[in-house]
């Protein structure tokens, strides 16, 4: 911000040397976006199709030979419904699955707010 500060003519520091007009701060946030958004979309080194990051779309090959397994689910959280389909998953590869504990109106990883 302080480079764009003295390009924009402001001369100084930017806490001694007058206020950034509001367009030189508009456009130092969005320049800030942007290098997030590009950060965002680089190629990432795992795929979210891949069973070991995404449960979800594990398959029985993946899920068979797994411990008895205990879900946590939120519900009001959004991924409420693939949990269940995990469950189910889960069961039909003959995992021993406890029958899952549902914090109702609670958020996704609602447990991890406890203090």
């Amino acid at each position: 911000v302080e480079g764009l500060h003295r390009a924009a003519g402001g001369g100084g520091d930017v806490e001694g040397g007058g206020a950034l007009s509001d367009e030189v701060r508009r456009r130092a946030v969005a320049d800030e976006v942007a290098a997030a958004l590009e950060r965002w979309n680089r190629p990432r080194l795992v795929s979210d199709l891949d069973p070991l990051v995404s449960p979800c779309r594990a398959g029985k090959e993946h899920l068979a030979g797994l411990p008895r397994t205990m879900l946590i689910l939120g519900g009001g959280e959004v991924l409420y419904d693939q949990q269940r389909r995990l469950e189910a998953a889960l069961r039909g590869a003959g995992v021993a699955v406890e029958p899952p504990f549902v914090g109702e109106g609670m958020p996704h990883v609602f447990p991890l707010f406890a203090t």
